[in-house]
């Protein structure tokens, strides 16, 4: 178990002085504080900063790499089909594009395999190739 879990008395008093601050803070500080989050999040996992994943989406014209729907970088943080993702190889590290959260879910959901992506191709054409 981890020590703040085995010490809520540490757990609680951390949390009341997180909601003093927030309580206290001004809406554009909160929004800097936000993009602030989303910098160190893009440069810590995908390797790229905000300004190269908006000239990447930008490079794309706004689209999906995959199905060529419009998409958008959010700040809700929820789910939507035409919210951006960056998109990359999970055993390199290497980014490859943005895509729209449905192209995303479903690369993830294949895992990133060619070979099952094309099990799904002949699965969707039927077994003799041709549309169904």
């Amino acid at each position: 178990m981890k020590e703040y879990n085995a010490r809520p008395d540490v757990v609680e008093k951390s949390s009341a002085r997180w909601a003093k601050r927030k309580a206290d803070e001004t809406p554009e500080a909160a929004q800097a504080r936000k993009l602030a989050i989303k910098r160190a999040h893009a440069v810590r996992r995908y390797g790229i900063t905000l300004e190269q994943r908006d000239e990447m989406l930008a490079a794309q014209g706004g689209l999906c790499a995959l199905c060529k729907s419009e998409v958008a970088f959010r700040s809700n943080g929820g789910f939507d089909r035409a919210a951006a993702h960056i998109d990359h190889d999970h055993e390199t590290g290497r980014v490859r594009g943005i895509l729209c959260g449905a192209c995303n879910t479903a690369l993830g959901r294949l895992g990133d395999s060619p070979e099952r992506i094309e099990l799904v191709l002949a699965y969707v054409r039927g077994q003799d190739g041709t549309s169904t």
